[in-house]
């Protein structure tokens, strides 16, 4: 059995007692493809033709980064918040359109992985956040995707070696 929810625009799905998986996804809606969502011009639509085009408005957005989203107060935490993960980093995957950065499953990697989704997403709005955490206590994934150029510039930022 497994639900979802949107809690503050963020996607969870619960796989019950086999696990948990976190989706964190900026392209996306977190409702059943039965269910109708209104649109801004007040229409009516099904899940699957407002993810399009969100999709596609994410595919045309600007491929940078907006430094003014994240506010000058919360930009130190922000800082910290990612250096803490690379301490915490206990490993990398390529993707064919980004990377996979494991960690322990721990409640306090957890919540710190998941603040920093929080931020990372209003300033880089061209990325698509997926947090899983495996069953029976596994190691914590977030896969960090995006259109093309994404890897590369994550690669870069991150200092990423091959």
């Amino acid at each position: 059995m497994h639900h979802r929810k949107a809690i503050l625009g963020l996607t969870v799905l619960i796989l019950g007692a086999a696990g948990v998986a976190l989706y964190f996804r900026s392209s996306s809606l977190c409702l059943p493809p039965e269910q109708k969502v209104m649109t801004n011009a007040g229409t009516a639509t099904n899940h699957q033709g407002a993810n399009s085009r969100a999709r596609e408005q994410a595919d045309n957005a600007p491929f940078a980064c907006d430094m003014q989203a994240i506010s000058a107060d919360e930009r130190p935490r922000h800082l910290t918040v990612i250096e803490q993960m690379r301490q915490a980093t206990t490993e990398v995957k390529e993707l064919p359109d980004g990377y996979a950065f494991r960690f322990n499953s721990s409640q306090p990697t957890i919540l710190l992985v998941s603040e920093f989704i929080s931020r990372e997403r209003a300033c880089c709005p061209f990325f698509t956040f997926e947090l899983v955490a495996e069953r029976n206590e596994g190691p914590l994934w977030l896969n960090l995707r995006g259109r093309e150029g994404v890897k590369d510039f994550i690669k870069a930022e991150l200092n990423i070696e091959p």
